[in-house]
């Protein structure tokens, strides 16, 4: 559009009109009341307000990883966005959306879905197909449609076939993809220029990243099985899983750290802090060795740098989600000693004058990816502590609060129904001078929502380790005393 004024004129700007479009998402979770002895908390309600409109940004007719730049729906960057729905909003109708189209996307020839779909121009990104896998054991973790998620297995099927074909028979490990146009993607890094891909895939021809996300996926598909009923499967599965996790300590770890690729192999750039990370997801390493393996080799640890023996390539926005995750597995002091240092990227980009959040530090090319918006999750998730899962072949809702992080807390969370009759918990807490806490939980419903909702289980763990199962939604009030070191639990009427 051309413009000509004349010179003897004035150019006057009246104002502009702009029509914003999303999809209609009704978010049901109320950002948090916190407080912290002495310090300012304003920029928690920042760190959510940018998440949330971060996430809505990236919702149209679809979920994209970017609204403006490529305008895509990508099956790892999607995997989070709806996780980060299901926690502040229980819709998911453009879930069963993305997983529908990943579906379609599948492609026989090449025994996997599409890295992004719907799309004119197919793309392989093979560990995007075992995160469409995880995408639907997510779904039924949070809602429990088993007639919705078996009518999926036959990709799930495929893809596993696919992945199993590349088992290299002397090592028991995946060896790199053979796929012409597989682009074997990590994570964006200055390390893994220009292609995210580690160097370790061409100097050794394994990815241990691969391994780990292979086995992490069988496991989430295991338990999946379980709840389903469907015992042979499940077993199949984690054991599969199994071997390829003694394959990985086998050959992918020289005794302190988990290596890029075979660790006989490896020089000093096949380090990175991914291959700590889901050697913890995967249950490579666990307990207190998992513990003490993220304290020497990942960068939010305040002395990681002096206690690595190698420089690692660090995880990017992109995987801060699995970090937490890994975190979240060791144990609470890991999580909670890391928490308020963990959003200082985020903080930083709040300094920027930034209203939606980054996709990578290295390009910078858009400034609205939804992987980013992980403090909905947090909140909810952590913080909160509500969160589903599937145990022991049932879903159960999980009430871990992390009482320690703060002072005064108050949340409303939605964990159960859909958003049209939505079942929200509200939890809040308060501390006083003698470290001794309320905490209660309630649940707010319309009743009849109550009713219809099938009960799920709720395991209460609380900061003392006591523990007990709540098979109704009753209100609570526990009395919490935090400062000994035997944390005492009292009930109190409520």
């Amino acid at each position: 559009m051309d413009i000509d004024v004349t010179q003897d004129s004035d150019l006057i700007f009246d104002g502009i009109n702009i029509v914003k479009t999303n999809y209609p998402l009704k978010v049901l979770a109320t950002f948090p009341t916190v407080e912290i002895e002495s310090q300012d908390t304003s920029w928690f309600h920042k760190l959510w307000e940018v998440s949330l409109r971060t996430l809505k940004n990236c919702m149209h007719d679809c979920y994209e990883d970017c609204p403006f730049y490529e305008q895509l729906q990508y099956a790892m960057d999607t995997r989070s966005s709806a996780l980060f729905t299901y926690v502040i909003s229980r819709d998911d109708r453009m879930a069963r959306q993305a997983i529908l189209q990943f579906y379609n996307s599948f492609q026989p020839k090449t025994g996997l879905t599409a890295s992004r779909a719907p799309c004119h121009h197919p793309q392989i990104i093979s560990h995007f197909s075992l995160f469409c896998i995880c995408m639907i054991t997510d779904h039924y973790e949070q809602f429990g449609n088993g007639e919705f998620v078996a009518g999926l297995f036959p990709i799930v099927d495929a893809i596993l076939y696919t992945f199993g074909n590349r088992l290299d028979k002397e090592t028991g490990l995946l060896r790199v993809s053979q796929l012409a146009g597989d682009w074997e993607f990590v994570d964006w890094s200055d390390s893994y220029k220009l292609f995210g891909v580690p160097s370790a895939a061409k100097d050794t021809g394994f990815l241990t990243y691969t391994n780990q996300l292979f086995a992490y996926t069988l496991q989430r598909l295991s338990s999946l099985e379980s709840c389903l009923g469907k015992r042979p499967r499940a077993d199949e599965h984690s054991h599969q899983a199994e071997l390829i996790i003694q394959a990985v300590r086998n050959h992918c770890f020289d005794g302190a750290y988990l290596t890029d690729g075979l660790a006989t192999m490896a020089t000093d750039n096949h380090y990175s802090e991914y291959c700590q990370i889901w050697a913890v997801l995967c249950g490579a390493i666990t307990g207190n060795e998992a513990f003490e393996l993220l304290n020497r080799s990942v960068s939010f640890q305040a002395k990681a740098e002096e206690k690595r023996a190698h420089k690692f390539t660090e995880a990017s926005i992109a995987m801060a989600f699995y970090s937490l995750r890994a975190l979240s597995k060791v144990g609470d002091e890991a999580y909670e000693a890391q928490f308020l240092s963990f959003w200082v990227p985020w903080r930083k980009q709040l300094e920027l004058n930034l209203t939606t959040w980054v996709e990578d530090y290295i390009t910078q090319r858009s400034d609205c990816h939804a992987w980013g918006s992980i403090p909905l999750y947090e909140f909810a998730a952590e913080v909160a502590g509500l969160k589903l899962a599937m145990i022991n072949g049932e879903r159960v809702l999980l009430f871990k609060p992390r009482v320690s992080l703060f002072m005064a807390f108050k949340a409303d969370i939605p964990v159960s129904g859909n958003w049209q009759q939505p079942i929200l918990a509200r939890v809040s807490w308060q501390k006083d001078q003698n470290n001794e806490a309320v905490l209660t939980l309630s649940w707010d419903s319309d009743g009849e929502g109550i009713q219809k909702e099938k009960q799920l289980p709720i395991h209460i763990i609380l900061p003392n380790r006591h523990e007990e199962v709540m098979e109704i939604f009753s209100n609570k009030k526990w009395k919490l005393s935090l400062g000994s070191r035997s944390k005492t639990t009292s009930d109190l009427d409520i």
